[in-house]
């Protein structure tokens, strides 16, 4: 293990679908799952005196910062709908809502209208 976060080598990987429909709360809930699950082979590993495996993937890219990730929930006027529908299904859970800014207001996700779905 290293002192900084996502750096070292990487022991197992579980791959699981990602639905169309999904969003942040129904990935974690699937994210929990199958971490348990690789929890529990590599703890059995262990415990039956094997070594740790090591897998052959490589970290693509650094973590997402709080700096980035408060510049995710941004909507602006010039997103296309796309992309505004992209960025509100990345990052609209529990206390983390996309926001749209107008002069000094903050305006903050609440949800779809009525019209819409």
């Amino acid at each position: 293990m290293l002192e900084k976060v996502d750096t070292g080598n990487i022991i197992a990987v579980k791959y699981f679908p990602i639905f169309p429909t999904d969003d942040v709360e129904s990935l974690l809930l699937r994210t929990y799952d199958f971490q348990l699950v690789l929890f529990y082979e590599i703890v059995g590993k262990i415990l039956n005196g094997e070594n740790l495996p090591l897998s052959s993937e490589n970290w693509d890219r650094k973590p997402f910062s709080r700096k980035e990730f408060n510049e995710l929930i941004k909507i602006t006027s010039e997103m296309d709908k796309n992309e505004i529908e992209r960025r509100i299904r990345a990052t609209n859970y529990q206390q983390f809502k996309p926001t749209i800014q107008i002069d000094d207001y903050i305006f903050e996700f609440k949800g779809l209208s009525e019209d819409a779905k």
